[in-house]
């Protein structure tokens, strides 16, 4: 169930089940295309380095995915759900790489 908060013309979402708001666009950012963007770089890469693709495109669209669980994240890509966890460690060192100076738009 979700309840829309108004604040200065911009709506918020509060998702009662996780218990967090949601901001404007937040759950829309990560699209299917997105997602197939990540799936063809990742697939597209050696078997022997496709954790480290994965990791890289996470760090990649960290700032799209901010509101995606590690859950979601693999259902939308199809691959196990152990992986969810890998997920999280790569948004938080996103950030982290990012204040430091990582542009993101080489990798």
């Amino acid at each position: 169930m979700y309840f829309y908060l108004t604040k200065a013309l911009s709506f918020y979402q509060y998702d009662f089940s996780k218990m967090k708001i949601i901001p404007p666009g937040g759950r829309h950012m990560f699209t299917q295309e997105l997602a197939d963007k990540i799936k063809q770089a990742v697939d597209s890469s050696d078997r022997q380095f496709w954790t480290a693709e994965l990791h890289l495109q996470i760090i990649k669209y960290a700032n799209e995915m901010k509101t995606l669980t590690g859950k979601e994240f693999c259902e939308q890509l199809g691959i196990p759900f152990s992986y969810g966890t890998e997920f999280s460690k790569m948004k938080k060192i996103a950030d982290r790489l990012i204040q430091a100076g990582l542009d993101v738009s080489k990798i």
